[in-house]
């Protein structure tokens, strides 16, 4: 006798009833424009984050020994990878390929005919030579 517990069918028919909305939300979630709208948000969440708290902590500012340079190109390097982190990435398709068409194959139609009279003085008379013709 098997004395393991089975799954209750109730559980199957819940997951089965709920599968649509899992896959409907998984679909919304990675959205192309969704994710461009997370990114805005959370770059505009570490902006005033930053901010906030510049002004929790208030420091008097003092430009000893060089310290006003450093603040200022520190500002623009953290500015810097704060804009890139936040810039929409373009997505630039393959190159277009050229394929050159194949040559449009007609066939060249021959034919032998009998030419134009030539006079033999070997054998002495007119004869029509054989030639091929293509068009």
């Amino acid at each position: 006798m098997d004395t393991r517990a089975s799954a209750p069918k109730i559980r199957s028919r819940t997951l089965l009833l709920h599968a649509p909305l899992i896959n409907f939300l998984r679909n919304q979630l990675y959205r192309r424009d969704r994710v461009q709208e997370m990114r805005k948000a959370l770059t505009m969440l570490v902006t005033g984050a930053v901010l906030v708290a510049n002004d929790v902590m208030p420091v008097p500012a003092r430009a000893d020994n060089g310290g006003l340079a450093a603040g200022i190109v520190g500002g623009l390097a953290v500015g810097t990878l704060l804009g890139a982190a936040a810039a929409p990435r373009p997505y630039y398709g393959p190159p277009p390929v050229y394929a050159e068409p194949a040559p449009a194959y007609v066939p060249v139609r021959c034919y032998w005919t009998n030419g134009e009279p030539v006079w033999d003085g070997w054998r002495g008379m007119w004869y029509r030579p054989r030639i091929q013709v293509c068009d």
